[in-house]
């Protein structure tokens, strides 16, 4: 099968290897997530969350919560990630998946012992909601593997 980006290789071998291949139609992405296993010791914490009170957003989506993240290899695996699923829910139960290639516009290389920092943003219609997703792994021989991203609320300043 040809591809146009590595991440699409990875999860098309993942779902031969699997067995997913079968399923008729095309294969929704969070049904191949879900189907990758994790790497002991390649783990993210979310540092910080803060509104960010006075920024310009759409007014479709006026609330703008920063967060801080870390993306920890203690596995013995030196790994790429390649892409990143954002699942987020508003305080009136709407869900919003985000997902794109690469973090902030990297795919950082993970060796083991090394960690990332970024931080983004996510916009929300309601003043509190919560976080949640996985970022896509590629190890050194192509096979993808998932890092979960704890959920986390995103809670308007209450004075």
């Amino acid at each position: 099968m040809e591809t146009s980006n590595g991440m699409e290789k990875a999860l098309y071998f993942s779902c031969r290897l699997r067995g997913l291949w079968r399923i008729p139609g095309p294969i929704p992405r969070l049904l191949i997530m879900a189907a990758l296993k994790e790497i002991k010791g390649l783990t993210v914490t979310v540092d910080h969350v803060a509104y960010q009170a006075g920024i310009y957003t759409n007014p479709e989506k006026p609330h703008c919560y920063a967060y801080y993240i870390t993306i920890r290899n203690h596995s013995l695996k030196t790994v790429t990630i390649r892409a990143r699923k954002w699942v987020l829910r508003n305080s009136r139960g709407d869900v919003h998946a985000v997902e794109g290639e690469g973090i902030v516009g990297k795919c950082p290389l993970l060796h083991p012992g090394d960690s990332f920092n970024y931080n983004s943003f996510h916009l929300l219609e309601t003043e509190d909601g919560v976080a949640e997703g996985s970022y896509l792994a590629v190890d050194a021989h192509g096979e993808p593997s998932i890092v979960r991203i704890p959920r986390f609320e995103l809670r308007f300043p209450v004075d």
